[in-house]
């Protein structure tokens, strides 16, 4: 190979690096070694008809021998940048698991047979996803940006917006999967969460692994996961937990209203 094929080479290896298809990959191994069915650049169809690309999906769907399967689902969006970080708002407002539950991307069956979710506090409490002592940010930005683009609402739009569209759209449903899907947004920047200290009158900050948004624009608040690259092999294990648990949490439900007609 010639000094400028090599030359060529190294380029093309520098730029893939720094357009954060590594992130992609990492994210990608991260998920696939906890056992979860993981894809890169999925696709998910909107109502209308239109596709929107989403850089990693992870799924667990293990056959219980209900009369309807469930299927949960995390999508991911992928944002590299190492010099501008991301910073989640607080809201002040504690976890509560109806307004939760409600918020978590579902298929409108699920709805028919959720009444009792609360019963199921206990079990999900397991979960990072439905931990009672839990607060949520209510916004998501990404500091230091020197143009008016804001990064950080497109990714929530799109990812918020697909994870609704992939477990509503009904050809997509299945007569026979209960769907859930979890947004989450993975970032290399460094992540802080920040909130108001009435007091001193200024803002707190500290650096975290990974928080939850319920982010007012889409639907009445979504719930999306922010998480840093350092800490997504932790993640995935949390979120292979999670599934597991919703996973059970629906088939007792179904279980029950099935008794109940």
């Amino acid at each position: 190979m010639s000094d400028t094929e090599d030359n060529l080479t190294n380029k093309v290896e520098e730029w893939l690096g720094c357009e954060g298809y590594r992130l992609e990959y990492i994210t990608h191994k991260a998920l696939n070694d906890v056992g979860l069915t993981t894809v890169m650049s999925n696709y998910v169809e909107s109502a209308n008809g239109s596709l929107r690309e989403i850089d990693i999906t992870a799924s667990l769907t293990p056959d219980l021998g209900t009369a309807k399967s469930t299927l949960v689902r995390l999508m991911c969006e992928c944002k590299y940048s190492v010099d501008k970080p991301w910073i989640l708002l607080q809201s002040g407002i504690p976890a509560n698991l109806w307004c939760d539950w409600l918020s978590l991307p579902k298929s409108p069956d699920l709805h028919e047979i959720s009444e009792d979710i609360e019963k199921y506090a206990r079990s999900l409490s397991g979960s990072w996803h439905f931990a009672g002592e839990q607060y949520f940010a209510h916004n998501l930005v990404q500091a230091f940006r020197k143009n008016n683009r804001d990064i950080a609402f497109d990714s929530l739009k799109k990812i918020a917006n697909a994870a609704w569209d992939y477990v509503e759209t009904p050809h997509r449903r299945g007569a026979n999967a209960y769907l859930i899907a979890i947004p989450s947004i993975i970032v290399e920047a460094p992540l802080y969460w920040a909130c108001f200290d009435h007091e001193k009158y200024q803002f707190v900050v500290k650096e975290v692994p990974y928080g939850r948004l319920s982010w007012g624009g889409c639907r009445n608040g979504t719930l999306v996961d922010i998480v840093h690259a350092r800490a997504i092999n932790e993640y995935a294990n949390t979120i292979h937990k999670t599934f597991s648990i919703l996973i059970n949490v629906i088939v007792s439900l179904q279980k029950k209203a099935t008794l109940e007609t």
